[in-house]
């Protein structure tokens, strides 16, 4: 571990203070006057009577230059200096208003490049101005702010753990949640594809890594029954020439649109693999009752120990483990050996079928696996016959099988079922808007319902499932939705796992006008000793 050759808890716990001194609070813009010596750097600002969104971001401006200003005291090289005032900067933008909606290096460009505090030298250093050292680190500025925010989470549990710390209140039952939230987060982000050496991506991550383990040190120190989970070792892989930040799952969203990216396989073709395997076996209804329609082609990978000899499925479960199979080797061919995403369009199908029977509505997935996938031979047959280090149908869905672990799987089948039934009003590579037009309305509520579930977007897997689905629409809607009588609703761009998602799940409340409601009698008794001791010194 890198030992920082300044005082860390100092450096977060000053991080906290800017932060704190405003903010937006459920719609509600506020200004904490505890904190004066920021105002400092904001000029008459407040006297303007402009909105509140003009002074969140002049508040930011401010809070900006105070931190550059103050970090210099605690002798951090201008790089560190600088990285850590952006993260900050990245959080707070994130944490603004919607209306802002301001990115890093529209900030710079309007605020940074025009303001004269930015050309203040440094601590009687001829050579640096905050502009100077800002520019060393302007790479980190153009980043998009939904790629650096991925940092968001870890970054906020450090400058809250760090300023309780500084208080003195270590009370590791209390706060439990952080370290774990932290070390989950961090693996996350130490497994994406954005993390290759030399990057900046994993740069920062080192920083925020480093810090971690001084914060676990400085409170195993204290309290022996501290539960910080060790991180695992960063691995960047292999520089292939590229230093970006784009990720496998979360392609960058430009000028508040969504990036369409255009998939390598034949999207059609894909749906109407599903529906064809979802037309095997279905519930009808008739005569007042309900039977089940099959297709004799479903019983092809019924291998169970009370299989009949006639080899047939028995219920509807061994159906949809047989249809899985059918459905994996038809996709296949069409993904060209990219078992990831022909998996995820499995399980979306498996969960959305289940789904469909009244009868099996609640099913768990994960214990539909142990019943009917490791129980069945035909799992175990490789994909590609002719391949030696082919995976078997099995390997596949293990991949993946934390989709299946979780009910919030089925938060997918609306949506995901509307697809369904858009592909397959395609005929003669048209489509009749007339027939269909609920359906993409339909599709926008459920997405934008997904998209604004933290326990969604909060995880990588699940904005996996979320990108295909949006992808999948807008493929759709520019290919047939020309049409005057087509009427399909612009999605939002998918969310990230931002600090605003996450760290509200941790914490009820980001600043300290919240922090009373939420951690009562200990907050304000750290306080009333601090006071007291304050007051006990003065008076000696």
């Amino acid at each position: 571990m890198t030992q920082p050759s300044y005082n860390i808890k100092d450096v977060y716990s000053e991080i906290f203070t800017t932060n704190d001194y405003f903010g937006d609070d459920n719609g509600q813009f506020r200004v904490n006057t505890q904190h004066k010596s920021i105002n400092d750097y904001c000029g008459s600002w407040r006297d303007s009577g402009k909105d509140d969104c003009h002074n969140y971001i002049q508040l930011a401006i401010c809070g900006f230059i105070y931190l550059l200003k103050n970090f210099k005291k605690y002798i951090l090289d201008y790089d560190k200096l600088v990285e850590y005032a952006i993260l900050w900067l990245s959080y707070k933008l994130n944490e603004a208003p919607k209306e802002c909606n301001i990115k890093l290096n529209e900030f710079y460009t309007k605020y940074i490049e025009t303001n004269n505090h930015y050309n203040n030298i440094i601590n009687d250093d001829d050579n640096m101005t905050y502009k100077n050292i800002i520019n060393k680190k302007k790479d980190l500025m153009n980043m998009d702010i939904n790629e650096i925010s991925k940092f968001n989470a870890l970054f906020y549990i450090l400058f809250f753990s760090y300023y309780l710390s500084h208080l003195g209140y270590q009370d590791c039952k209390q706060f439990s949640l952080y370290p774990i939230s932290f070390a989950n987060n961090f693996n996350e982000l130490n497994e994406d594809s954005n993390n290759i050496e030399g990057s900046l991506y994993t740069q920062i991550l080192s920083t925020l890594s480093n810090d971690y383990k001084n914060l676990k040190n400085i409170y195993d120190d204290k309290d022996k029954s501290c539960k910080f989970p060790d991180l695992p070792k960063i691995e960047p892989k292999k520089n292939s020439g590229q230093n970006t930040l784009e990720s496998s799952v979360e392609k960058s969203v430009k000028d508040s649109e969504q990036t369409l990216r255009q998939p390598s396989y034949n999207i059609k073709d894909v749906y109407s693999a599903i529906n064809t395997i979802d037309g095997y076996f279905y519930e009808k209804n008739e005569n007042g009752g309900s039977s089940l329609s099959v297709n004799e082609s479903i019983h092809q990978y019924c291998n169970y120990e009370n299989t009949t000899e006639d080899g047939k499925c028995q219920n509807y479960f061994e159906m949809a483990s047989s249809g899985v199979i059918h459905l994996l080797e038809m996709l296949n061919d069409k993904f060209d050996s990219k078992y990831d995403k022909l998996a995820e369009y499995v399980i979306l199908w498996l969960s959305y079928k289940l789904n469909r029977h009244l009868n099996y509505s609640g099913t768990n997935l994960n214990d539909f696996y142990t019943k009917y996938i490791e129980t069945n031979d035909n799992y175990n047959i490789k994909i590609n016959d002719n391949a030696n280090d082919s995976p078997n149908y099995k390997d596949i869905i293990n991949k993946n099988k934390d989709l299946m672990n979780t009910n919030e799987i089925s938060k997918f089948n609306a949506p995901f079922s509307s697809l369904l039934l858009l592909y397959n009003g395609i005929k003669g590579n048209n489509l009749d808007c007339t027939k269909y037009s609920s359906y993409p309305k339909l599709f926008a509520s459920e997405f934008e319902n997904l998209n604004n579930d933290s326990n969604i977007i909060g995880n990588a897997s699940f904005r996996k499932l979320l990108y295909i689905l949006s992808d999948d629409y807008n493929n759709f809607k520019n290919k047939y939705g020309n049409d005057k009588s087509c009427d399909f609703p612009t999605l939002s761009p998918v969310k990230t796992s931002s600090s605003s998602s996450i760290a509200s799940k941790l914490i009820p409340g980001l600043s300290a006008f919240a922090i009373p409601a939420l951690f009562g009698i200990a907050y304000k008794t750290i306080y009333k000793k601090k006071i007291k001791k304050n007051k006990e010194e003065n008076e000696t």
